[in-house]
């Protein structure tokens, strides 16, 4: 078995063969018994009987008294100078189906997932369990992660459903943020680009502005939520001020 463990009845000592065994032997014998059959199932259910004297210096106990065990009735099964014990094999068989399901599955989610380079294989479902987990807990971890002003003005531009209108001002606003001592993180910042997408291009710049020349560290949008809709072409205060700036002679 690719384990350690293997599982004993709670009915182990209560057997009559086992019984039997202590009665004629001692305690000791039964121990001697149980230490053969882990020992099976560490080597996937047989051994070979010329291996007894193994069996003795690892056990500490004389070949006699491992002899004595192994013969007698009901026990063991001896076959072409091999034995094993019937549970045991039943334990290791068991054992083995459990790990090719987990193997099949593995190797399943592997083939549905081909081409993606995250995708790890590997045969121990335990372990892809855990690597999910991790990927899970390290996603989390990237976006809570602190990003400087440079990184933030890197997603912004980056960003396809910001406006190139809408930019100008957005820089400006999360430069206020950086003087603000606020947090920065991905999550945070998206929270933002996301909460601004809600209304047409002219309401995002004002809700920009609106904190801008307050000096809020965040956007509040509550009131804007009932202003109707404007279309895009309406001038922000920018394009205003320009616009008169202009006029002047």
């Amino acid at each position: 078995m690719n384990n350690n463990y293997i599982g004993v009845d709670l009915d182990l000592f209560r057997q009559p063969t086992i019984q039997r065994l202590e009665l004629k032997h001692g305690k000791g014998s039964v121990a001697v018994y149980l230490q053969i059959c882990l020992k099976l199932a560490e080597q996937n259910g047989f051994m070979l009987v010329e291996d007894v004297p193994i069996l003795s210096r690892e056990f500490f106990v004389k070949e006699e008294v491992i002899t004595q065990v192994l013969n007698f009735p009901d026990l063991f099964i001896f076959k072409n100078n091999s034995f094993s014990c019937g549970w045991v094999t039943a334990k290791v068989s068991a054992s083995q189906q459990k790990s090719d399901k987990a193997r099949q599955s593995v190797l399943k989610r592997w083939s549905n997932n081909e081409g993606n380079t995250n995708v790890i294989p590997t045969y121990n479902e335990g372990n892809t369990i855990k690597e999910i987990k991790e990927k899970k807990i390290n996603k989390i971890k990237k976006e809570n992660k602190g990003i400087d002003l440079k990184q933030i003005l890197d997603i912004v531009d980056q960003n396809k459903e910001i406006d190139d209108k809408v930019k100008p001002t957005l820089v400006e606003f999360f430069k206020l943020r950086e003087t603000k001592k606020v947090s920065r993180t991905v999550y945070s910042t998206g929270l933002i680009i996301k909460e601004l997408a809600l209304f047409p291009i002219p309401t995002q710049i004002k809700i920009l502005e609106k904190s801008l020349t307050s000096g809020w560290s965040d956007i509040y949008t509550e009131k804007f939520k009932t202003v109707q809709p404007v279309v895009d072409n309406e001038p922000t205060s920018k394009e205003l001020f320009d616009s008169q700036q202009n006029k002047q002679p």
